[in-house]
């Protein structure tokens, strides 16, 4: 069900990342809106694959996939062919080659495990910039969207349609994402954590988790609501709070920090 709600909440992640790359001090975390992107993504993917099944009794990768495909990849394609059109005209010889690089890992949907690869920092500010470096977050979405309904349909099909199963799947998967991100944090580059699948999807599983909890439960009018509302403006007001004061430079946000500001957007 369509939730205008998400819509602004949507738009002031979007806005953030514009104040951050525009070196807007007032917004210090304005890189946090990915990762508010990240949680949305696992709460409504998620939303829409229970409620597929809960329909159907099962899933159809196919119709999914080729709903994803439509709203992704014509602006995708359309971002690659002007960079190609860059490359051609106006790109520096000897940047060729990565820009190749760069195209083809963005279209196969492994741009984030290229740049790490490569040694691309997120945080470099000394070297110049691919055009492609922010497809990183996208790939990692991409990546959800084609494992997400396979981990989902087995978890219902064994759990014959229940929940449970996704659920703990979903909590183990969050508390491994945590780990490897704290062990895999580096403070003199701390790409291999940023950038990586495994460290950053705890942020699109506590949106699933959300999707399942929902699923099962709403908030009764009166006292439970009342606190429901209460705990929704106080994760509201620590994100907004992460987005002002929070550095990219804050070793601390890769040991539960992410997971945290995650929760909060939930």
């Amino acid at each position: 069900m369509y939730q205008p709600a998400l819509d602004g909440l949507r738009a002031f992640a979007v806005l953030s990342v514009f104040a951050y790359h525009l070196d807007a001090g007032w917004m210090r975390g304005g890189y946090l809106g990915v990762d508010a992107f990240f949680v949305l993504s696992g709460f409504l993917i998620t939303s829409l694959l229970i409620g597929e099944w809960s329909r159907h009794g099962g899933i159809s990768f196919a119709g999914f996939w080729a709903r994803r495909a439509r709203r992704l990849l014509p602006a995708l394609l359309l971002v690659l062919l002007a960079i190609a059109a860059f490359a051609l005209f106006e790109a520096p010889a000897e940047q060729l080659d990565r820009l190749r690089s760069d195209g083809l890992a963005t279209l196969f949907y492994g741009a984030n495990w290229r740049f790490i690869e490569s040694g691309q920092s997120y945080f470099d500010l000394f070297s110049e910039a691919s055009p492609l470096r922010h497809m990183w977050s996208l790939a990692i979405e991409e990546q959800f969207y084609l494992v997400w309904p396979l981990v989902t349909f087995a978890c219902l099909r064994l759990a014959r349609g229940r929940h449970w199963l996704l659920g703990l799947v979903c909590g183990a998967g969050v508390g491994a994402s945590i780990a490897t991100m704290a062990v895999l944090y580096d403070p003199s580059d701390p790409s291999r954590a940023y950038y990586g699948t495994d460290g950053r999807a705890h942020l699109l599983l506590i949106g699933a988790g959300l999707a399942l909890l929902l699923a099962q439960w709403r908030p009764a009018r009166g006292i439970t609501r009342s606190s429901v509302n209460a705990l929704g403006l106080s994760g509201a007001v620590t994100c907004l709070a992460f987005w002002v004061w929070v550095p990219d430079t804050a070793a601390w946000m890769y040991r539960g920090g992410y997971a945290l500001f995650g929760l909060c957007v939930a």
